[in-house]
């Protein structure tokens, strides 16, 4: 035999091996589809009816409105709060924003003087300038008089020493 032969007979026992085994996982299989189907329907038959499983979202919305807190389980209610509450920020973030949260708006894009209304935040680049008080002018007016009086006794001693130099 020649090599393409063997190779050709390996192939073709290889095909049949798989088959083979396919065959026998289908027969060890215990449910088809249409079993699983049924098992699955006569499940959701136990917990509601069908009808209540096909909800369009017209019905949903309807029903939020018509909702009796009185019947609805502790975590049922707390469901309910937190859809209320994502609804409303969805909302907030769909809405369109006032002028000063859009970030840098021309003066087309505000209403005439609303920059004058507005109680603005800003940082200042400059040092801002000191406020000048009775306290800080009477603090200001104690330093110069320590200075001066400081100088007068310098320039007293330096003229008592030149004094005892040149004799």
């Amino acid at each position: 035999m020649k090599p393409e032969d063997i190779k050709k007979l390996q192939d073709e026992e290889k095909i049949a091996k798989t088959k083979k085994k396919n065959n026998e996982d289908d027969d060890n299989d215990e449910f088809d589809e249409d079993d699983y189907d049924d098992a699955y329907e006569s499940v959701m038959q136990d917990f509601a009816d069908e009808d209540d499983f096909e909800i369009d979202e017209d019905e949903e919305i309807d029903q939020d409105d018509e909702i009796d807190e009185s019947t609805l389980s502790t975590f049922e209610l707390q469901q309910l709060k937190i859809k209320k509450e994502i609804e409303k920020l969805e909302n907030e973030q769909i809405s369109e924003k006032k002028w000063t949260m859009k970030g840098e708006v021309s003066a087309k894009n505000r209403k005439n003087d609303s920059l004058l209304i507005e109680e603005l935040q800003f940082d200042r680049t400059a040092k801002p300038v000191p406020v000048i008080t009775q306290e800080i002018t009477e603090s200001i007016v104690d330093i110069i008089r320590r200075l001066k009086k400081n100088l007068k006794n310098h320039y007293l001693n330096y003229m008592k020493m030149n004094i005892i130099q040149m004799n």
